[in-house]
């Protein structure tokens, strides 16, 4: 079957792409790893000729994510001094990439995380958490054509409907038959951050432009693009 669109990765799934097999034959051989195979495949299958659906996978995580975004980006600009910013709706694409990304400042892009909890937040590491990240915003930097990007983490307070939540399941756990003021004020004040100096509430990694990381990219692409051709 003939495919109407070219295979093209979005930015934030090219560390799923760049991994390498876990063989060294099949390294040499310049095999695609299956964490690859499976975003191609993924990939495949929301294109109009097959399902045309696009995969959205849902969590508590990436919903406080999304809940809390515009509070993040708003409490990053005011922490880095980068003024009145708001979210980037521009979505870029070029012959092998796609993204948008969160913010847009004379020489950087910048993405937001948003931690869950004090547990997942990188207070101690000195490079980006996740390696995927990096690669993410290399592909950003060169959609924008900036220098310069940063992934900022943020911790920020849940909003109330997930605290609702979280105190009702706790709720269910110790078979009570209505809510407790004391359990609602125990979840809200684990789920709550307002408190906390904001240096323990941000974390900022910057990364420079590489274009040979580019390349790099680029020669995925075009070995995903022959892979698709031989299905």
């Amino acid at each position: 079957m003939q495919l109407s669109n070219p295979f093209i990765v979005r930015c934030s799934g090219i560390g799923q792409i760049m991994t390498n097999p876990r063989n060294k034959t099949d390294i040499a051989s310049g095999k695609l790893s299956q964490t690859c195979l499976t975003y191609v495949h993924s990939w495949i299958k929301s294109q109009p000729e097959f399902y045309n659906r696009e995969k959205n996978f849902r969590s508590k995580y990436t919903l406080k994510g999304n809940m809390c975004e515009n509070d993040s980006i708003r409490f990053a600009a005011k922490y880095y001094g980068w003024g009145n910013v708001e979210k980037n709706t521009e979505r870029k694409t070029n012959d092998f990439m796609t993204g948008e990304c969160d913010i847009l400042i004379p020489q950087s892009v910048e993405d937001i995380k948003n931690s869950y909890s004090e547990a997942t937040f990188p207070l101690f590491y000195n490079e980006i958490p996740i390696d995927g990240y990096g690669f993410q915003l290399q592909g950003y930097m060169e959609l924008y054509n900036k220098p310069k990007s940063g992934l900022v983490y943020t911790l920020m307070n849940a909003p109330e409907k997930m605290i609702e939540r979280e105190a009702r399941a706790r709720m269910y756990e110790l078979d009570l038959d209505e809510m407790e003021a004391e359990l609602y004020d125990e979840v809200e004040a684990e789920m709550t951050y307002d408190t906390i100096p904001d240096e323990l509430r941000i974390k900022r990694f910057g990364l420079d432009r590489d274009r040979k990381v580019i390349e790099y990219v680029s020669d995925r692409v075009d070995l995903c693009r022959k892979y698709i051709l031989s299905l």
